[in-house]
């Protein structure tokens, strides 16, 4: 049932197959995980072109520090998302992030 599911569960495809006690009832195949942005770049994936602007579900994250603030924590599912491509090197020249680090392949 939709209402058990959890904070980083969402119901995709949203086919009800039954109801129970009023309730709807789904498969559990249609049961998907959402990550952030960060996490998918863990998992080797990034973003689709425009879905920045589109999560599957927001909830509530604490940030802590001198004050607690809540802020809206965007979350995304696979289907969202695509294998990350490593920039090649050209001329030598290895390609880094923001950072100063190197993703990819050598």
């Amino acid at each position: 049932m939709a209402r058990y599911s959890a904070l980083r569960q969402v119901l995709r495809p949203r086919n009800e197959v039954a109801k129970f006690k009023d309730n709807p009832v789904f498969l559990r195949s249609c049961v998907r995980t959402v990550r952030t942005r960060k996490h998918w770049l863990r998992q080797g994936r990034v973003l689709q072109q425009g879905e920045e602007s589109r999560p599957a579900k927001v909830v509530p994250h604490t940030l802590r520090g001198k004050g607690k603030r809540v802020v809206q924590l965007p979350l995304f599912g696979r289907w969202q998302t695509t294998a990350y491509k490593a920039p090649s090197v050209t001329n030598g020249i290895i390609p880094t992030n923001s950072h100063g680090g190197y993703h990819g392949e050598a």
